[in-house]
């Protein structure tokens, strides 16, 4: 993983329960519109370390959003390498 991947997962260290997970490859080109993707926080570092592989793009192409319903945090990575962190309010929970 390069140093913005690992930035980013260190910025999400504190998220829980499933996420919401959006970049290029949601929306944009021809040959991608996947739409958003859940992954569960557990998940993340082995989601992000294997996107390339999986879907075939950088996961780091462009901006990058991870909405945690659970913590009511969002995390976004713009394609310049600035992360920015948000907290709003929780709007689900969980039980494991």
């Amino acid at each position: 993983m390069d140093e913005v991947e690992d930035e980013l997962l260190g910025y999400c260290s504190d998220l829980v329960g499933p996420l919401v997970v959006v970049n290029d490859t949601s929306y944009a080109s021809y040959s991608y519109r996947r739409g958003p993707y859940f992954v569960d926080s557990s998940e993340l570092r082995d989601f992000v370390k294997d996107f390339g592989s999986r879907v075939g793009s950088y996961m780091m192409d462009g901006h990058v959003i991870i909405v945690s319903p659970v913590t009511g945090i969002v995390v976004m990575v713009q394609d310049d390498g600035f992360i920015a962190k948000i907290q709003g309010r929780p709007v689900m929970q969980v039980d494991y």
